[in-house]
């Protein structure tokens, strides 16, 4: 942008023949003159169009030093919408010959990083994780807090950049300061939250790498049984995430195999499951340009589900389960924003099957539509009340085609609707919510450590499913009120602690009945090292 002129086509007169000579306290003089146009140095980032959209209407005639002034913090504002806030503009000492007044820039460029606070992550890990920072460059805000929310989504580490002036006019020295976590963890699981004939106590283990080959590369394993019957369920999954820091992408590759085997009541007798299920997924994350405090980004997904679920009523098989696939493609919209009045965050996305699998026929599939889609959401908001917090949560699919059990949408359980086993209903389309009401921070008053966070709530959940299918139960209602307590130690322990009564019954073809008023208690207690 060296040499470039901004000019307007208006009669350019300076005051008789006197020269103005601009200097700080030629400035301050309440003078008028013509200004045909302006020239700038120094600059290189914006394009020739946005520097004269920014300048043009500071020229005319009978301008005064305020409208030279006006048109420095124009073309400023101008860099900082771009996304460059560390740039100097101003006139320097001139004759204002025909009229051009001429403006300076100075670009603000990186001179030199420093990396502080780390000592798992090396770094050069630390500096391949920001792209965007790189010494000679522009600081670009979008880029950079783009670049920071991305590496801060790794659990292991999380980075901050501060910027200051250096010694030369236009140089900056960044500073990286960096936390850091245990990159290999293990992590154990109890809770209540499985079924009566599988067993209610299930315990979980999980391996998590966070820095594969010092590259950020993620590796996470999980499996899960039940305490009482450990040949009756075993749930694995493997989960891999790969970043892309200067494409601004990371990619998640998931793997799960479920084998369950049980039996429960129903109107007509002993009904025995036996179901084993493998899935395969990727999500490609893009992240989108950050709007101050407003994160989002698009992602990009392909599943491959494929059940094989054999089922038995009193030694008679049934017609109803058999082996099914579906691989539905997604395009899912992510996004959250952080402000001192409240937090929110949501996702929205739209699902597809598509046809074929080598258990895709419309024989597997029966009743079901083998051509469906459906719309996924799910989004929270919290306030804060002081030290007390309010907090709801919403899930919500919407399909107009009659979906496969893997599909359907699921309402029950501990992360559901508290109170009722793990997915007691589930529909083509519904909904649930949770409200909830936290305490202050009572750990100090009870006399326990500054490392534990101890907080008391109440809660209400809500949840609704209808079925397209003629023969279906229609729709289900749920709903339970309660009482709770969430306690952590430092980052290794959590306990959840929920107790209450249910104040919707279950349909009476339900396996594992609750009646109106029904007391029950979850309790989850989890341990990394």
């Amino acid at each position: 942008m060296r040499g470039k002129s901004v000019k307007r086509n208006h009669r350019s007169v300076l005051l008789g023949t006197v020269v103005q000579v601009l200097t700080g306290l030629a400035w301050a003089q309440p003078v008028a003159f013509d200004i045909s146009g302006f020239k700038v140095e120094g600059g290189s980032l914006l394009t020739e169009e946005v520097v004269q959209r920014a300048l043009v209407p500071h020229a005319g005639a009978g301008r005064t030093m305020d409208d030279v002034k006006r048109a420095a913090g124009a073309l400023k504002d101008a860099y900082a919408q771009a996304g460059y806030p560390v740039v100097q503009v101003f006139p320097p000492e001139q004759t204002a010959a025909g009229g051009v007044i001429t403006l300076r820039v100075i670009e603000g460029r990186v001179a030199k990083v420093t990396v502080a606070g780390n000592k798992v992550y090396d770094e050069a890990n630390i500096r391949a994780s920001l792209p965007a920072l790189k010494e000679g460059k522009a600081p670009h805000s979008g880029e950079i807090v783009a670049d920071i929310v991305l590496a801060n989504e790794n659990p292991a580490k999380q980075v901050a950049v501060n910027f200051q002036a250096s010694g030369a006019p236009g140089d900056i020295d960044a500073r990286v300061d960096v936390v850091e976590d245990r990159t290999e963890k293990y992590t154990v699981t109890v809770d209540n939250a499985g079924s009566r004939s599988t067993g209610m106590e299930r315990i979980g283990i999980a391996y998590q790498n966070a820095n594969l080959m010092n590259r950020d590369h993620m590796l996470t394993l999980q499996y899960m049984t039940t305490y009482q019957n450990p040949d009756k369920v075993g749930n694995l999954t493997v989960g891999y995430r790969i970043p892309f820091y200067a494409q601004g992408l990371s990619l998640d590759l998931i793997a799960a195999y479920s084998d369950t085997k049980s039996t429960s009541s129903s109107p007509a007798g002993a009904l025995f499951f036996s179901g084993k299920g493998s899935y395969f997924g990727t999500r490609l994350n893009q992240a989108l340009p950050s709007q101050g405090e407003y994160r989002h980004k698009l992602v990009y997904g392909l599943d491959y589900k494929d059940f094989n679920n054999d089922c038995s009523l009193g030694g008679t098989a049934l017609n109803a389960c058999g082996t099914i696939t579906s691989m539905p493609a997604s395009l899912s919209y992510v996004a959250q924003l952080a402000t001192p009045a409240f937090q929110a965050g949501g996702n929205i996305g739209y699902y597809v099957n598509i046809v074929g699998g080598p258990h895709g026929s419309s024989t597997a599939y029966g009743t079901r539509s083998r051509q469906w889609d459906a719309w996924r959401a799910s989004g929270f908001v919290a306030v804060p009340l002081k030290d007390w917090q309010a907090r709801a949560t919403l899930n919500f699919q919407e399909s107009s085609k009659a979906l496969i059990a893997s599909e359907q949408f699921g309402i029950g359980g501990a992360s559901s609707v508290r109170g009722y086993d793990e997915r007691t209903a589930s529909g083509d389309y519904g909904a649930s919510a949770n409200l909830e009401i936290y305490t202050p921070d009572l750990a100090s008053s009870l006399g326990l450590s500054a490392e534990t966070k101890l907080r008391a709530l109440a809660f209400h959940d809500l949840g609704y499913v209808h079925n397209i299918t003629p023969g279906m139960i229609g729709e289900t209602k749920l709903s339970s009120i309660g009482l709770g307590m969430r306690l952590n130690y430092g980052k290794d322990l959590a306990v959840r602690l929920d107790v209450g009564f249910v104040q919707s019954p279950t349909h009476p073809t339900v396996p594992v009945q609750r009646d109106r008023n029904k007391s029950f208690g979850h309790l989850a207690v989890s341990y990394s090292f």
